[in-house]
């Protein structure tokens, strides 16, 4: 006979309550599909030697749902076997299902088919984006459910995430930001896990949603004020004394070692350059005459794409001084004049930025060649100008 032991999971102004107790709950981020289902183990045994007693995990929609409606839990894509190994450790889970995550992740973790739906306007109020996220939530906590994952079932996951640091960009959306990070918590509680759910960065998360914050100014009303170094942890005393800092602590840092072996096979390297001789001469696998949108064209095969075009120059005198203009939405962008390069341009946080450079024609055709990229897995559309 079966015998399921269910853990209460509540909270109050001041602390996380399980069983009645208050706890300060030490987590580390595990991130399943980086490493293989047979690390899993030796990955939760070190968190857990190390101090932790809960694993926080993202779920990562691009893998789980590659083509929609066509999905993958297999090999290390199977939450559901690594969660159970937390349990088995005697460890809590934390998921964090986003379904947006922030860990140097392509595309912050949306499948490049939901991009490319028309009409859809990623995180924030608009139909199409909130039924395809309504119904991969959906779907991991079902699986989660079946598997009687969540503390009330007797499962390792005392708490859930929806959303991720929306907070940071919401005034960029307006009322239509406000409204959807409302949808976000009904459609969250909606799900009827049993346990709290917290949105990470929203000072404003609607009730009861938890707002779990990334800085620390932390401001406990009556008990006063505090300042919580980046990366660290505090302890108050009463709430009103701090009696320990993680960032306070002076340790001995041991450093090893590895010496190199001359009897061991060294690496050797081989460098391949890109054929770029059609590029530069302006020859390209199709022609457009619109601004082209560079996820939806490469469906993220690459983070590069190059742009051509073609300037004919009647009269140099006139075009002496010409000025290349670029507006781009992209992260970086490099610039070529008849095969000649001419500098470049980055945007460090990935917002719209243009690109100026003065640059010498020659009577005739002129071949302008852009490299763009988009290392943080930005939408990216190239205006080129010359003038």
């Amino acid at each position: 006979m079966a015998i399921c032991v269910t853990t209460e999971v509540t909270y109050d102004a001041h602390s996380l309550i399980i069983n009645g107790e208050k706890r300060i709950i030490f987590s580390g981020s595990v991130h399943y599909p980086r490493s293989t289902v047979e690390m899993w183990p030796n990955i939760i045994q070190n968190a857990k030697d190390g101090g932790l007693d809960a694993i926080e995990s993202y779920v990562f929609w691009d893998l789980h749902e590659p083509i929609r409606r066509e999905y993958d839990f297999s090999g290390n894509l199977n939450f559901v076997k690594i969660f159970k190994l937390v349990q088995e450790a005697g460890l809590y889970e934390i998921l964090r299902i986003g379904p947006y995550v922030c860990a140097e992740w392509n595309y912050g973790g949306f499948p490049i088919w939901l991009h490319n739906m028309p009409g859809i306007e990623l995180r924030t109020d608009n139909p199409i984006y909130k039924n395809e996220m309504q119904i991969f939530t959906t779907k991991i906590v079902r699986m989660a459910k079946e598997a009687n994952l969540f503390a009330s079932q007797g499962g390792p996951i005392i708490l859930a995430q929806i959303e991720n640091e929306y907070g940071n960009i919401m005034v960029d959306y307006g009322d239509a930001g406000k409204s959807y990070i409302k949808w976000c918590a009904q459609m969250a509680l909606a799900q009827n896990i049993g346990v709290p759910w917290i949105m990470c960065q929203q000072h404003d998360a609607p009730k009861p949603m938890i707002n779990t914050c990334n800085d620390a100014n932390v401001d406990l009303q009556q008990d006063g004020k505090y300042i919580v170094p980046s990366w660290s942890v505090t302890i108050l005393n009463g709430c009103n004394k701090e009696v320990f800092n993680t960032a306070k602590v002076n340790s001995q840092t041991s450093i090893m070692v590895k010496k190199s072996d001359d009897a061991s096979p060294k690496l050797t390297w081989v460098w391949i350059p890109e054929k770029k001789k059609n590029t530069m001469q302006g020859k390209g696998s199709f022609k457009g005459n619109q601004l082209l949108e560079q996820k939806e064209l490469t469906f993220d095969v690459s983070d590069y794409l190059w742009y051509m075009t073609s300037v004919d120059i009647n009269d140099t005198s006139i075009w002496s001084n010409a000025t290349l203009h670029v507006n781009t939405m992209g992260h970086t962008i490099r610039a070529y004049v008849n095969g000649r390069h001419v500098g470049y341009k980055f945007s460090q946080w990935g917002g719209n930025f243009t690109y100026e450079k003065q640059v010498s024609l020659k009577e005739g055709p002129n071949i302008i060649t852009l490299l763009s990229a988009t290392l943080l897995g930005l939408q990216i559309m190239v205006q080129t100008l010359i003038r």
